[in-house]
């Protein structure tokens, strides 16, 4: 369902963008057929207005391009093949996405955090884990560590795996966000 809503409107979109540009053609026609010499007033006014139309018509469509290109498009599988280092730059960049500025950690003596995100004055720590196998607790308290280090508001591990019970648990306990693999594969989507 949610898929045939986003055609729709990006189909409306697109409708909206043609007319742009035919409207202001069109104004741009009459205005050079019917206002010869009388009506200059006129003329301009028809003028302005289809070259406003087809400006807007082309940034509506620059915009798009633009947009499109910044998006993210790949599957969970392309996830799966990543490096760790690939995965913290593919979190962050689904962060920043999702309007959040955004800091990839280095490597070594990181504290337990991989990305620095803040949006609206909260900064959260997350811990990224690109496995194979289930995120246990060790992520977690180092995550709930980085985000004292770091001095952040919230804290959170993402992978595109799945966590241990005891890590499930132990992130309730502490507070700390988890983000498994079902919830990169409803980002992705959302993308």
């Amino acid at each position: 369902m949610r898929k045939r809503n986003t055609q729709n409107q990006a189909d409306a979109g697109l409708q909206i963008k043609i007319f742009l540009l035919l409207f202001g053609s069109i104004m741009i026609a009459i205005a050079s057929l019917f206002f010869k010499n009388d009506g200059l007033g006129y003329k301009i006014v028809f003028y302005l207005i289809g070259i406003a139309s087809i400006g807007l018509g082309i940034f509506f469509i620059v915009h798009d391009i633009a947009t499109k290109k910044s998006r993210i498009n790949m599957r969970i599988t392309d996830v799966d093949l990543m490096s760790g280092i690939e995965f913290e730059n593919f979190v962050s960049k689904l962060f920043r996405q999702m309007g959040y500025r955004t800091q990839v950690t280095r490597s070594s003596g990181d504290q337990g955090v991989d990305i620095l995100a803040s949006k609206d004055g909260i900064l959260i720590a997350i811990q990224t884990k690109c496995y194979s196998g289930k995120v246990g607790n060790h992520s977690i308290m180092e995550v709930v560590g980085g985000m004292k280090f770091y001095n952040a508001d919230k804290c959170m591990v993402v992978t595109n795996s799945t966590f241990t019970k005891s890590a499930i648990e132990l992130a309730k306990a502490n507070d700390v966000d988890l983000w498994d693999r079902q919830d990169l594969i409803n980002k992705l989507a959302g993308w």
